[in-house]
């Protein structure tokens, strides 16, 4: 079963993020997010697959469009 985590960015610093957040980035398949925000996870992506988004996406969108085109990975991250 597909398992979907909500993560909270924090204030805007890796160090400030919760070591939990950090975690599932690192453990999910796919990590899907707004572009800019992907910058402050750039070190914690490694063999995820990574799809960023704009702003005007609501997260279902974003969540909907990636579990039909990737059907075999399983967990994904979505962050803001």
């Amino acid at each position: 079963m597909a398992k979907l985590y909500l993560v909270g960015l924090g204030p805007g610093s890796l160090d400030l993020m919760s070591v939990r957040s950090q975690q599932v980035i690192q453990n999910v398949d796919i990590v899907v997010g707004y572009g800019p925000y992907v910058k402050l996870i750039e070190s914690l992506i490694h063999s995820q697959t990574l799809v960023r988004t704009g702003m005007t996406k609501e997260w279902q969108s974003r969540f909907g469009n990636q579990t039909r085109t990737r059907r075999k990975e399983r967990r994904f991250s979505l962050f803001w």
